[in-house]
């Protein structure tokens, strides 16, 4: 319950240097990762999480082994059962985008290839695609990201504890910074029952774009002080102590618009993210909604169907951490709108005083004078 507070408690901004670095070495590869289970019928044991580069020569070999049975085999001696399967990779900024080759045959061996091509004409947003058989498959879309991921139920005549018979196929595309964030969260060993929740691979892309909205309102929040000692256009002692942003006026000016349009992206994230929540818990719905069994059901004792009982139980305390989840990740998101629509009038405020220092505006403003005082108006 407490590991998304433990999360956040923990994920500081990294240093510019390590940042560039993770970028350039995620640069160009696809990035899997498996997590898979030594006892399917043991959640109390942590899993096993491992991640690695795709390249030409292993990807047909990792594309052949079968989820929720044998895992590719890194080891002879590793044994276990793969229940998600995660790939990473690079997405294009332009539009259309295109996927690489690589990512293509991923794309065809997990069947989306349907939901690839009309996530290419979505611009933003989420959607529950359609499904096949026992296989549901879900998107989401944003400029920077886009996430496809299915989910397969297959019937098992002795359900395990943990939906041993459920497995989460995932590609998502990113761009570097998101990418890089998105991997971190992917090998992070959250609770077996979040895990195969059928929205995991949703909630990891809401908590990474939080988390970036985090990081982007913290850089603007840090220049602007700069640019504030250098207009004198503030009422804060720390103003007074920060180093002046250096550059003539035009380049400040410039450097506000930027600010301007990146809170607009930002804001634009807010809103895809906080839509993803809400199909998150449109999706998997309350207790009643879902039929599961109440919690002091699930406490009393066990009958003859034992393994089914406990496997509702899972699905129950899934859908409990994924509710406690997404309540914190959107009422942050509610304080990040709040702070975008400051940051927004910072820099609007710092945008006049900067063209008020500017020599365009200054001589505008001298030539408008001379008119006037040429040709008054009556």
């Amino acid at each position: 319950m407490e590991e998304l507070y433990e999360h956040y408690a923990t994920s500081l901004p990294p240093a510019a240097a390590a940042n560039a670095e993770s970028r350039r070495r995620l640069c160009g590869e696809l990035e899997a990762t498996e997590i898979e289970w030594s006892d399917p019928e043991a959640l109390e044991t942590k899993p096993c999480i491992k991640s690695f580069g795709l390249t030409l020569q292993n990807l047909h070999k990792w594309l052949l082994a079968t989820p929720s049975s044998s895992c590719i085999q890194h080891d002879a001696s590793e044994t276990g059962t793969c229940m998600a399967r995660i790939v990473l990779c690079n997405k294009e900024l332009k539009r259309p985008w295109q996927a690489s080759p690589a990512a293509l045959r991923v794309v065809e061996h997990f069947d989306m290839r349907l939901a690839y091509e009309y996530a290419r004409t979505c611009v933003s947003g989420t959607g529950k695609l359609f499904s096949r058989g026992n296989t549901t498959t879900y998107m989401l879309a944003h400029p920077k990201l886009v996430a496809l991921w299915s989910v397969t139920r297959s019937p098992s005549p002795s359900p395990s504890p943990v939906t041993a018979t459920v497995t989460i196929q995932a590609i998502i595309f990113a761009s570097p910074g998101e990418r890089a964030r998105l991997q971190g969260l992917v090998a992070k060993p959250w609770n077996p029952s979040l895990t195969f929740h059928d929205m995991f691979p949703g909630f990891l892309c809401g908590l990474a774009l939080s988390q970036e909205v985090d990081s982007v309102q913290e850089d603007i929040n840090e220049a602007m002080r700069h640019v504030e000692a250098r207009t004198g256009h503030h009422n804060s002692l720390r103003g007074r102590e920060e180093e002046p942003a250096p550059g003539s006026w035009g380049h400040l000016s410039a450097k506000m618009s930027g600010f301007a349009r990146k809170l607009a992206s930002t804001n634009r994230k807010i809103m895809v993210a906080s839509e993803l929540l809400g199909f998150i818990t449109a999706n998997f719905g309350s207790d009643s909604d879902s039929g599961l069994p109440s919690s002091s059901s699930l406490e009393e004792g066990e009958t003859e169907t034992e393994k089914k009982g406990k496997g509702e139980k899972e699905k129950w305390k899934g859908n409990q951490l994924m509710g406690n989840h997404v309540r914190l990740i959107s009422a942050r998101l509610d304080m990040q709108r709040v702070q975008n629509d400051f940051l927004v009038q910072k820099v609007n405020i710092q945008l006049t005083a900067v063209c008020l220092f500017s020599p365009f505006f200054l001589i505008s403003s001298r030539s408008l004078s001379l008119y006037l005082s040429i040709f008054p108006i009556k």
